[in-house]
């Protein structure tokens, strides 16, 4: 996210990057490529972890 000025009224706005949404864009890929090769692990871990917190 960067932040964005209007120079006429100064206020301020934040705005997606486009960096950072197609890095968003690749993660959310690789989760749901290991949800597809690894379902046992990740219903494991979908059943550990809330133990962890």
């Amino acid at each position: 996210m960067i932040q964005a000025v209007d120079e006429e009224t100064q206020l301020r706005a934040f705005v997606l990057d486009p960096a950072s949404l197609a890095t968003a864009a690749s993660l959310a890929a690789q989760v749901w490529e290991t949800v597809i090769w690894f379902p046992d692990e990740v219903e494991h871990l979908w059943r550990w972890v809330p133990h962890c917190l």
